[in-house]
């Protein structure tokens, strides 16, 4: 069992980590587009969101079934795993944040501050950087 929930684990990063890249790349062009294309763009923004959330959730859920099957819990690993689990948080707020003004550009139509979203971006992959060099700290 657990070297699927590992495939499912890595997989997820993978498209979490694809997902960054390509807001990443599209979010620029949002901010400069025309009003037709803004609209077309953060229609993939949208769907790249659903997709990173997906990836977010399925970590977090395989994540912690991997800990308490193989270590039991928490106790007992090394500190690097609390640094790893402290930017897996801070990537699972920045997302909550992107989800909560996307919704409320969604039903507004005022699209958020491209330096905003810039900014959240930027914090998710870096995070997400030094989640894997964390990972690979604790578990070698």
């Amino acid at each position: 069992m657990l070297p699927a929930l590992l495939i499912v684990h890595l997989l997820s990063l993978a498209a979490g980590a694809g997902v960054s890249v390509a807001g990443g790349i599209v979010g620029p062009y949002a901010a400069t587009a025309t009003p037709e294309g803004r609209r077309l763009l953060w229609a993939i923004q949208t769907k790249l969101s659903r997709v990173g959330s997906a990836a977010i959730v399925l970590l977090w859920i395989t994540g912690l079934w991997m800990l308490f099957a193989k270590f039991g819990g928490f106790g007992g690993l090394p500190a690097t795993f609390q640094v790893k689990l402290a930017f897996v948080v801070l990537i699972t707020l920045a997302i909550g944040v992107l989800h909560v003004l996307m919704a409320r550009s969604n039903r507004t139509g005022v699209q958020p501050s491209p330096a905003v979203m810039a900014t959240l971006g930027l914090a998710i992959g870096v995070s997400l950087i030094f989640v894997v060099i964390f990972a690979v700290l604790t578990f070698g």
